[in-house]
């Protein structure tokens, strides 16, 4: 549970949004230039060696670490704008709301004494309107 709130702590912030891509592409420049001055011969550049720089294994971490972040971003962004919808805030409820409902409610409705489900339901057909 400690990494979902962390995520939705980092992920609801606007620095932070603004802040990682950027570090990252400055990040990944920084090393893409040193990827070039270690593979820099007098010769010019040996590509035979390029699996041996600390640069190249750099590069590929920080490009993972910014796919991964964009992607939070996105379905974090994606699910906020799924309830600007109405017809999914009616579903997200009725999903979530009514099987909780029936369950509390589930014994009075057995033993016959369904009248404050009644009222439960008519409240929840008003906000659904």
């Amino acid at each position: 549970m400690r990494i979902d709130n962390l995520k939705r702590r980092l992920l609801d912030s606007p620095t932070i949004k603004a802040l990682v891509p950027t570090l990252l592409a400055a990040a990944i420049g920084v090393f893409s230039g040193t990827l070039v001055t270690e593979i820099t011969t007098a010769q010019g550049l040996d590509w035979r060696t390029v699996h041996r720089t600390f640069s190249l294994y750099a590069l590929a971490i920080l490009t993972v670490a910014q796919v991964i972040f964009t992607r939070l971003v996105y379905e974090t962004d994606r699910d906020v704008l799924k309830f600007a919808e109405s017809e999914y805030c009616v579903a997200y409820l009725r999903s979530r709301c009514l099987p909780e409902m029936a369950a509390r409610y589930q014994e009075l409705i057995r033993s016959g004494q369904g009248g404050e489900f009644k009222k439960a339901m008519d409240e929840m057909r008003d906000v659904l309107k």
